[in-house]
């Protein structure tokens, strides 16, 4: 999924991020180029996608910090409390064509992605 570093009292984590899904309920982040000191703290966004019905808390979570490359545990942190997801209104809803450079014309067919925020 995609994930990304956040400002955290002015401080960024340097490095490009790379988030990858390694188990239905694991994601792995690798890609930072500094280390971290006893008790920094970082604010790392993950996107998600949520599941295709509205649910009132997703299920508590671990974060495990290991060694690249190693099974060397740093630290961990377990029973974090989910988060809550409910449905919403959509705030706009736009068309847009998959291929932006597409020319629509009789007997063609055109994708387009139909996004609601």
């Amino acid at each position: 999924p995609p994930c990304n570093a956040r400002s955290l009292n002015g401080k960024v984590l340097a490095g490009r991020l790379v988030c990858q899904a390694t188990a239905a309920t694991d994601v792995t982040v690798t890609g930072l180029s500094q280390s971290l000191a006893a008790n920094d703290e970082v604010v790392i966004a993950v996107t998600v996608t949520n599941p295709p019905k509205a649910i009132a808390l997703t299920g508590s979570f671990s974060i495990a910090i290991y060694r690249l490359g190693t099974q060397m545990l740093y630290a961990k942190r377990d029973g974090i409390q989910g988060i809550s997801i409910s449905a919403g209104i959509p705030q706009s809803v736009s068309l847009t064509k998959l291929i932006s450079s597409q020319v629509a014309s009789p007997s063609k067919t055109l994708d387009y992605v139909l996004r609601f925020t």
